[in-house]
């Protein structure tokens, strides 16, 4: 593929605010959907943050990623369970107040899972904000913890860590947000076996709002990428 043809694909996939979809890629590209769709993900597979360590007042909350379950035709339940469902995938968020976000899958709302993703990408001195969830008390033991009852109808308490630190979780449920509408407006669904690389697009573009599109795109370019054929794409990373 020519060189121009990538450095377009780059500047439309960091440029879209919420993405963009591998079938509009095509047409902007005049290429077919398949090479859209391997290009666009082989893009992905170079934007990431991987060494990250947040720190300062640091948000956790959790998100089901992905479009709900579709409910069948005529109407009527969707058949899936309320609550805490386990059939979209769970995504742990980390945001960092005025900086950087970071995602991470969960197997559960578990205390072992949430402590797995969150322990190597907070500082061992910053402030983690949460609801009220009770995993999460002994999750980020050892670091200074505030919650908000959510349940209670509260959403911010206000110098609740002293020093005019707040407790609440907007910041993460903004960037839930980004998800949704990326979802709902762009690519509608998400498969579990790619949604890290989709994860990975929009903290990147979130992590790097404050910069210009010329100096995302040579980040991208000089981004240490690993080869990922079209073969290793579809076959669970199997070349």
């Amino acid at each position: 593929m020519p060189l121009g043809q990538w450095l377009r694909a780059i500047w439309l996939i960091i440029a879209s605010s919420k993405g963009i979809s591998a079938r509009n890629l095509s047409e902007m590209l005049g290429v077919t959907y398949k090479v859209a769709w391997h290009l666009g993900h082989r893009i992905r597979a170079m934007m990431t943050d991987e060494s990250v360590v947040l720190s300062g007042v640091v948000e956790m909350d959790e998100v089901y990623a992905g479009a709900p379950p579709r409910k069948p035709h005529g109407g009527g339940p969707s058949g899936g369970r309320s609550g805490r469902s386990p059939r979209r995938p769970l995504v742990l968020t980390m945001a960092e107040r005025g900086g950087p976000v970071v995602f991470q899958r969960i197997v559960s709302h578990s205390i072992n899972a949430i402590q797995n993703a969150s322990h190597n990408r907070i500082s061992a001195d910053a402030v983690v904000s949460t609801d009220a969830l009770p995993a999460y008390r002994k999750a980020v033991a050892g670091r200074s913890h505030i919650t908000v009852k959510h349940s209670a109808g509260e959403f911010v308490r206000c110098d609740a860590g002293g020093a005019g630190i707040d407790a609440h979780t907007n910041t993460a449920e903004a960037v839930h947000a980004e998800i949704r509408r990326a979802v709902i407006g762009v690519w509608h669904w998400i498969s579990q076996k790619h949604l890290d690389r989709y994860l990975d697009e929009i903290s990147w573009r979130h992590n790097r709002r404050k910069v210009g599109h010329l100096r995302r795109i040579a980040a991208v370019l000089f981004a240490a990428g690993r080869p990922l054929p079209v073969r290793a794409l579809v076959n669970n990373g199997v070349a």
